[in-house]
């Protein structure tokens, strides 16, 4: 069972049944160590967020934005680094 709340789309399952790449602490930590693993894993499944005790799917829409944002960063970090 699944509907949409915010932009994000809540669902019925256990949050230790979600890998850990697919958690938000993962994704946050990913963004701050290694960006292209966190841009890929944005844009190859479902990313889940767990918001008062609920657990919720982020949207295509938001995790495209993510996915841009983040290899924005990289590009302007990568011409900073070679400019």
């Amino acid at each position: 069972m699944a509907f949409r709340q915010n932009d994000s789309i809540l669902v019925d399952c256990d949050y230790k049944d979600i890998p850990w790449y697919r958690k938000r602490w993962a994704l946050v930590l990913l963004v701050l160590l290694f960006i292209p693993a966190a841009i890929i894993i944005l844009l190859t499944g479902e990313t889940y967020l767990k918001r008062k005790g609920l657990i919720y799917e982020v949207s295509e829409k938001r995790k495209k934005s993510m996915a841009f944002a983040l290899t924005a960063v990289l590009a302007v970090n990568l011409v900073r680094l070679f400019i």
